[in-house]
């Protein structure tokens, strides 16, 4: 067993590494949650200071988590939101290591291990709904999991930030695989860049539609507009060739229905049934993305378009394979 707290008295030092970033909030939850249990605060130190030579908690890569893990030959191959909760023995004294390579995989190990060794349950974004367990004396039994997830990301819209990260949903806002959606249209086509330029615009009942101003719109793109698609395949491919880590980008449609009724929009989806009492724009939409998608691949045939399937755009395209 690794003694956190004995009889109310702090026994471990919890030590933090110093290559991470956005650490504090996680650390301070952990600290929090085991005070609250049992009145007892850990002390909590940098990598690289001094230490006692009690129990420690070793918080990601910190010096002695790396050189006790590669005397155990414990290191693992971790995903991005993965994470490993082990007991190390050293001198005689079990120590705790939380291993990851991200912040969003500590995120996860830390809130895993409060939640499956130490009890805290987080049921709703609200004080009244936290229950923490009361115990004078906190332990956690010898332990050694790895946590690979078997989605590349789970994520949910309009929540409580504190709520998500505790209960181990990733947040978005990190580099996850194939993470890169949300409504996105809006940013290709800025009116202040090309508002002169109605044709790139929706046309519905007649008049094209153009946004008063740049930023989150529902205002869609005609998606069948040759000149639309070669910007959207200009601008994704400077998006990667800006930024070589990220994955995917967004090419989700923004937060409407109003998709475009162009002669040629109308060609493609006047064909698709209406469903769930929604006029359907499969055809014209995942053309736009079919078109993009095989011209990108060229260059980025490691890298990926995301896409919306829902709304207007929820059955599947009946004109592509």
């Amino acid at each position: 067993m690794v003694t956190l707290v004995e009889n109310g008295n702090p026994k471990a030092m919890v030590i933090v590494a110093t290559d991470l970033d956005s650490m504090d909030q996680l650390v301070g939850d952990l600290i929090d949650m085991i005070e609250k249990m049992s009145g007892a605060r850990l002390p909590v130190v940098e990598d690289g200071t001094s230490q006692n030579s009690g129990p420690q908690v070793h918080i990601c890569n910190t010096s002695g988590c790396l050189r006790l893990q590669k005397r155990q030959n414990r290191l693992v191959d971790l995903p991005v939101n993965g994470y490993c909760l082990s007991t190390v023995l050293d001198a005689g004294l079990l120590h705790l290591m939380i291993t990851a390579k991200t912040s969003i995989g500590l995120s996860h190990g830390i809130y895993d291990l409060l939640t499956n060794e130490l009890g805290v349950v987080w049921g709703m974004a609200d004080p009244i709904l936290e229950e923490v367990p009361q115990r004078r004396t906190v332990a956690i039994p010898e332990i050694n999991r790895t946590e690979k997830p078997a989605f590349g990301f789970r994520v949910f819209s309009g929540c409580d930030p504190d709520w998500l990260r505790r209960n181990r949903i990733d947040n978005g806002s990190r580099q996850l695989p194939f993470y890169g959606h949300g409504h996105n249209l809006y940013n290709l086509l800025p009116p202040s860049r090309y508002g002169q330029h109605a044709e790139y615009y929706v046309l519905v009942d007649g008049r094209r539609q153009v946004p008063d101003k740049d930023g989150h719109t529902p205002i869609q793109p005609c998606l069948t507009n040759p000149d639309v698609i070669q910007i959207t395949i200009e601008t994704v491919s400077r998006f990667f060739d800006q930024n070589p880590e990220v994955s995917t980008y967004s090419l989700c449609p923004n937060d409407s229905s109003k998709f475009c009724q162009c002669s040629s929009c109308l060609e493609l989806d006047n064909s698709m049934e209406a469903y769930r009492d929604r006029r359907m724009n499969s055809n014209s939409y995942f053309y736009y993305i079919n078109t993009v998608a095989k011209e990108l691949i060229h260059s980025y045939p490691d890298r990926y378009v995301s896409a919306y399937a829902y709304w207007t755009t929820e059955l599947p395209p009946q004109q592509i394979d």
